[in-house]
């Protein structure tokens, strides 16, 4: 059985890695990006956060039959990554500390591009 943290870091890399193409088409000055940014992060960590559903569902009391179902693969392939890896904690947490160290570059990237932009510095 993977490691709830496997599957948080599979389900908010892929909507970091997913949404990023949106921010960047969107980040040239004098474009706003404060709210297509915001929704990208909203949304990879919301899409971590569904990843985890059948996991929470089985704490509240799920029986494991039921989460572990084929139809539960909607969350992320949460069954089928449950097959394939055992643990995965060291995994999970590269996965979610890379998405974090990517979204924390990327808005800071965002954030310089807009303060050069704003000081007459051609960007």
């Amino acid at each position: 059985m993977a490691d709830l943290m496997f599957h948080f870091g599979c389900g908010i890399a892929a909507g970091t890695v997913a949404g990023l193409p949106a921010v960047l088409r969107h980040a040239r000055p004098p474009a706003r990006v404060s709210n297509i940014a915001a929704a990208w992060l909203l949304s990879a960590w919301a899409l971590g956060l569904w990843a985890i559903t059948p996991s929470l569902l089985r704490a509240i009391g799920l029986p494991s039959a039921i989460s572990a179902a084929p139809c539960m693969n909607i969350f992320f392939f949460h069954p089928l990554l449950d097959r394939l890896e055992n643990g995965g904690t060291l995994k999970g947490e590269m996965l979610t500390s890379g998405a974090f160290l990517l979204q924390y570059l990327t808005l800071v990237w965002l954030i310089a591009l807009r303060n050069r932009a704003a000081s007459g510095h051609q960007v």
